[in-house]
């Protein structure tokens, strides 16, 4: 059991539940997408079809779990109700919408009309899941670390979505003329390091304490390494767009790197420190994450620093390190959805009905042992796409993409059985 991670102030469960099939259903997508031309991960760094991908995993899978984790968490950590269920479900359903039209456009590569169309929906639904999120954060009393976070994640999500959006009008009616490129380095890092670093930093800073029955990381310093972050990632910002130093990108990059460093050695201390000794495979997800994350940053520092890579490596490692990123976060996903999903049916389904009748554990309703088999899959494929990026090997990236995405449809399953799993008394 994980006390304190129900409540009943957190929205109906099918809203929830629907957000993480939603993602789960189109994780394989990914894989299937890179089966059928793996160049995306070989070629330049912003082509269409790389554009098709990152969008598929990001709006397709990252998006609907994160702000469906977030509409359970917000109620947990804040103590405040969600303020519209039907805001919600329009939300997803205008992102999942906007994004079937971006990512046909971007892999065919046609910038028409029809791209601004979906490209305003998705944006819509970002901004209407976020707004909605934002205006329940008026009602909250008490503001903790994971609180904090949460916000500020939710403002990170605003910018990237508005920014996006120009991005995509850019391509289609082109009204600005700055280099677009850098604006495309802006928008990736906002979403990525600025709105879901935010909400790891947030949601790690309860659950992992919570799940391990640790101590949580001291405020201050959390506080002091999530400064780091995001004081790096606006000097990263402002050398991109040329308002200070080209070098003060290496500065911040530096900054970036030590503040992940730092709250990541604060989580560390933390798990060493658990009462709870047992390591299933939802933490060991997390470590993995958390390995991938640290393989990011030493290949995203060799990127930066003038003159150690040549144009070909810096292409490859900007990829890699991509690559990683997105790695990290997914491979996190996973984990926390091995330790939340089962508590959270079980919880919906069995809590009314304990001491009135014989009730399942949440062993019974959730494989560990097939969850424990698929995941050396993950890393394993993760590992081969990584080699053939760095090496530029078409016929590696389609062995691990074809891995990942027999994992993924495994792991989908797996969830998704858990979600749907009726007992013989069940209507």
């Amino acid at each position: 059991m994980i006390p304190g991670l129900a409540t009943q102030l957190a929205p109906p469960f099918r809203l929830v539940v629907t957000h993480f099939i939603a993602g789960l259903l189109l994780l394989p997508v990914v894989w299937a997408l890179l089966l059928v031309d793996p160049s995306p991960l070989s070629g330049g760094l912003f082509g269409n079809r790389l554009l098709a991908v990152v969008h598929v995993t990001a709006l397709g899978f990252i998006a609907p779990i994160v702000i469906g984790a977030l509409y359970q968490i917000v109620p947990v950590v804040l103590g405040v109700r969600l303020t519209s269920v039907k805001a919600g479900w329009t939300a997803l359903a205008l992102v999942l919408a906007g994004l079937a039209g971006m990512a046909a456009h971007f892999w065919m590569g046609r910038f028409s009309p029809g791209l601004a169309i979906a490209s305003t929906l998705a944006a819509a639904g970002l901004f209407l899941a976020a707004s909605n999120l934002i205006a329940s954060l008026r009602f909250v009393k008490s503001w903790s670390f994971g609180g904090v976070l949460i916000a500020v994640s939710l403002v990170f999500l605003l910018a990237a979505a508005g920014l996006g959006l120009a991005l995509a009008l850019n391509l289609v009616f082109p009204y600005f003329s700055s280099d677009h490129v850098s604006w495309l380095k802006v928008h990736a890092h906002l979403a990525l390091v600025g709105w879901l670093g935010s909400v790891v930093m947030g949601a790690t800073h309860k659950l992992i304490p919570m799940f391990t029955l640790g101590p949580e990381p001291p405020s201050r310093a959390s506080a002091g390494a999530a400064a780091l972050v995001f004081g790096g990632l606006f000097l990263l910002f402002a050398a991109w767009r040329g308002i200070a130093p080209h070098e003060s990108g290496s500065v911040g990059a530096v900054a970036l790197i030590a503040g992940a460093g730092t709250y990541a050695a604060l989580l560390v201390r933390s798990f060493a420190k658990r009462a709870r000794k047992e390591i299933d495979t939802g933490l060991r997800h997390v470590l993995a994450a958390g390995a991938a994350l640290l393989a990011a940053c030493l290949i995203a520092l060799a990127a930066v620093l003038p003159g150690f890579l040549g144009p070909l490596w810096v292409v490859r490692f900007s990829l890699a390190y991509g690559f990683l990123l997105f790695g990290t976060v997914v491979v996190l996903i996973i984990g926390m959805l091995y330790k939340i999903l089962p508590f959270l049916v079980w919880y919906h389904r069995y809590a009314d009905k304990v001491g009135l009748e014989p009730v399942p554990t949440t062993r019974d309703i959730f494989s560990e042992g097939t969850a424990r088999l698929l995941f050396p899959g993950h890393i394993t494929g993760g590992l081969v796409v990584l080699f053939g990026i760095l090496a530029g090997e078409p016929i590696l990236l389609r062995a691990g993409a074809t891995i990942l995405f027999i994992v993924n449809a495994g792991t989908a399953r797996l969830l998704i059985g858990t979600i749907s799993r009726r007992d013989d008394g069940d209507s």
